[in-house]
């Protein structure tokens, strides 16, 4: 049997916070929008432009700007080049005062959470939030730290708002880049595999978020030992570059360093939610080695585990937490979403199907027969969040 899947402390990045991803084995140049879609009968229009302002004594920066008409949903990343600096948003407003980051102080992403030189946030984020308004400005606030809590003044902030034409806020189609990484990203076996695994992933999206995926797949040099892109590399800046973007970029190696983070390390992403376009932290590293398991060979278990993994990490990519996040078998932290089951413990949880078999699960759980429960489910508000991010059309 394959060792528990674990969570990843989001220590790497804010003490104060936990649980934030899992292991699936447990700014003012600006410039033109395009539309980059060649699917006739989807209709969708996207436009990209760049804002740039300089953090004042407390280490904010601000930035107003308006939308092309007919948006439905935009995301916002701010960037800064001193990847010993951490950066939050502070503020996410419309000009009618509707705040889009953390609304009744729920968080609604790690966008409010200090993180390493990248943040980014979404709006809307869920169903109950409102909407986008045609002609309205939006003002977006962020601070910079340093390591020691210290505010930083004169750092130049980058903001890239991608805007998007989407009608349909309940299904269409979600673009994800598959990276091959290296000799074993792009063995034979490797990616007959992922392959396999992809009927899992398409089969968790189209049947519980009513959302096709698009794959474009990539065969590129890198390491054996991918880069972690929570703490962000340069890596993923050039790999991402290659596909179509924005995208879902998973990047397939022989492991992840994860260093410091103990168990399996199947699967992490860059971020809740991590930046639609190419950055240093727009990856999604699987590990190919704990995917196979202790014996090396992929087990019709392993395959679909796998694949849950990929459709698990895509949903931290595109904006969604864990039901609920565990400290020991306490349950430290929930999810901002009302129709997602809460529970106290671990073994209350366990014991909450409609939460064991829910594919942001924290944990695997076992079958009683050596195996582990498919995690395959999402509710329809896990559904809206995933249809709300940016590169879903």
């Amino acid at each position: 049997m394959k060792s528990t899947r674990h969570n990843v402390l989001l220590l790497l990045l804010c003490a104060t916070l936990a649980g934030a991803l899992i292991f699936l084995g447990i700014g003012c140049a600006v410039g033109g929008g395009d539309n980059d879609d060649d699917d006739e009968d989807i209709t969708v229009g996207e436009g990209v432009f760049r804002l740039s302002a300089v953090t004042d004594a407390r280490g904010s920066a601000t930035v107003s700007f308006g939308l092309p008409d007919g948006t439905t949903k935009f995301s916002i990343t701010a960037e800064i080049t001193d990847d010993d600096l951490l950066v939050r948003f502070i503020d996410l407003v419309s000009g009618a005062g509707t705040d889009y980051l953390s609304p009744s102080g729920r968080q609604l992403s790690f966008a409010d959470t200090f993180s390493s030189f990248i943040n980014v946030a979404s709006v809307p984020s869920r169903s109950v939030d409102p909407g986008v308004v045609n002609g309205e400005r939006y003002t977006a606030t962020i601070e910079i730290e340093d390591a020691f809590g210290t505010s930083v003044e004169g750092e130049d902030v980058t903001f890239e708002v991608v805007s998007k034409i989407d009608p349909g806020l309940d299904g269409g189609r979600l673009r994800v880049n598959v990276y091959y990484v290296g000799d074993v990203g792009q063995d034979q076996v490797t990616k007959s595999t992922v392959r396999a695994a992809f009927d899992t992933f398409r089969s968790i999206f189209a049947g519980s978020a009513g959302i096709s995926v698009e794959i474009s797949e990539f065969d590129i040099d890198g390491p054996v030992v991918l880069p972690l892109p929570v703490t962000g590399d340069r890596f993923y800046l050039s790999a991402s570059g290659r596909g179509p973007n924005p995208a879902v970029n998973i990047f397939i190696g022989g492991d992840v360093d994860a260093r410091g983070i103990s168990g399996e390390v199947l699967g992490v992403a860059g971020g809740i939610p991590a930046p639609p376009n190419p950055s240093e932290r727009s990856g999604l590293a699987v590990s190919i080695f704990a995917a196979a398991g202790p014996d090396g060979i992929f087990s019709g278990e392993d395959v679909r585990l796998l694949g849950e993994t990929m459709a698990h990490e895509s949903g931290h990519y595109a904006g969604l937490f864990h039901p609920v996040d565990f400290s020991g078998s306490s349950v430290v932290e929930t999810d901002p979403l009302d129709d997602t089951p809460s529970c106290g413990f671990i073994t209350e949880c366990i014991s909450n199907r409609s939460l064991t078999e829910n594919v942001m699960f924290a944990s695997p759980v076992a079958d009683g027969s050596g195996g582990f429960i498919p995690q395959t489910n999402l509710t329809q508000e896990q559904r809206s969040v995933i249809n709300r991010y940016i590169v879903t059309d």
